[in-house]
């Protein structure tokens, strides 16, 4: 398993059963301080290769981020299924980590050739450049539901902010 810096390998293991699916491995795929901050670097190393988790770090500390069950494409269009999922590892709110299920038949990420990754109807909004734009935001919920009452606070603690870190793995489930 590749090593992620923003969380701990005992989250890793909290995927595992979020994802309910017992997982081989985990490959780092992309990491924005690493690949670049724009759309095409995202696109041009996650497109296309399967099921990812990815994480945010926000401006303020705070780490989220989302499980798309289905390949990162480059369509500008709403795809996915029931089994894509956000949720919220460390912030300002004090909530555990905390997965968030859709209360939608769609809309569960979105691939933008000029985006980062989407997840929802904008639940979470990652745009081209996220480190240098305060145009990233959370429009929660919105496609997933919001069981710990903090809504549009619940991933980062403003409405928009800049990405310090993205980080996006590969999952490799066993057979």
């Amino acid at each position: 398993m590749d090593c992620s810096n923003l969380i701990s390998n005992d989250i890793f293991t909290l995927f595992d059963s979020w994802v309910n699916q017992s997982i081989n491995s985990y490959t780092l795929l992309y990491r924005a301080t690493r690949d670049g901050f724009d759309s095409s670097s995202f696109h041009s190393t996650c497109d296309n290769r399967g099921p990812t988790i990815t994480l945010i770090q926000s401006d303020d500390g705070n780490v989220f981020g989302g499980y798309n069950s289905q390949s990162w494409n480059s369509n500008d269009e709403f795809y996915g299924d029931n089994k894509c999922f956000i949720f919220t590892i460390k912030n300002k709110n004090n909530i555990g980590p905390t997965k968030y299920i859709s209360n939608k038949n769609g809309d569960f990420v979105y691939g933008g050739v000029n985006d980062g990754p989407i997840f929802g109807f904008h639940d979470i909004r990652i745009m081209k450049n996220s480190n240098k734009c305060q145009t990233n935001y959370q429009s929660f919920p919105n496609t997933y539901q919001d069981t710990s009452g903090f809504k549009g606070r619940t991933f980062a603690s403003t409405f928009t902010f800049k990405v310090e870190e993205i980080e996006i793995f590969k999952i490799e489930k066993r057979e």
